[in-house]
This record gives C-alpha cells, sequence and structure tokens, in this order.
C-alpha cells in the first residue's frame, strides 16, 4: 500500500499534488481543511475533543482504490461522484 501524508506546509500546492496524485494507486491523507475538495481521499479533523475523519469516495475510485466497508462506517463519507 503506498500512502501520502500532505503537511499544511504543503497547503498552497495542494492542488498542484492532488492532480498529480489523483489517478496514482495512492492513498492520500491529510488534515488540511480543503484537502477533501480539492479530490484527497482521506482528511482528520477534530470534532468535540475527538479525531474524526472523513473519506472522499469519489477519489478512492478515481484512485484504484477500494475502502473497507468497516472503515466507511466509522468515516463522514463526502464526494462520492467526483
Amino acid at each position: 500500500c503506498h500512502i501520502v501524508y500532505v503537511s499544511r506546509s504543503f497547503g498552497p500546492r495542494l492542488t498542484e499534488a492532488i492532480s498529480f496524485l489523483g489517478s496514482l494507486p495512492i492513498l492520500t491523507i491529510s488534515d488540511i481543511e480543503s484537502f477533501n475538495d480539492a479530490g484527497g481521499i482521506i482528511r482528520f479533523r477534530l470534532a468535540d475533543n475527538k479525531v474524526r475523519f472523513d473519506i472522499n469516495a469519489g477519489a478512492a475510485s478515481n484512485a484504484g482504490l477500494t475502502i473497507s466497508s468497516k472503515l466507511l462506517s466509522l468515516a463522514t463519507i463526502v464526494g462520492t461522484g467526483q
């Protein structure tokens, strides 16, 4: 499994990074607020002092990745139609 974590310092080049990685079979992860909107797959966020995560199912599909149903049941699903 190939995973790329995109740090906040990479934020200004986020669109460029996602467009490069988007169609490759690489799981992209970040905590940048606009990450899922830009086409990233998993975004971590804080909610009620707990770490939660959003999964962009469309981006995962575009990358040729399948997310397990158990993981999907724990996440907030976004971007299913990319």
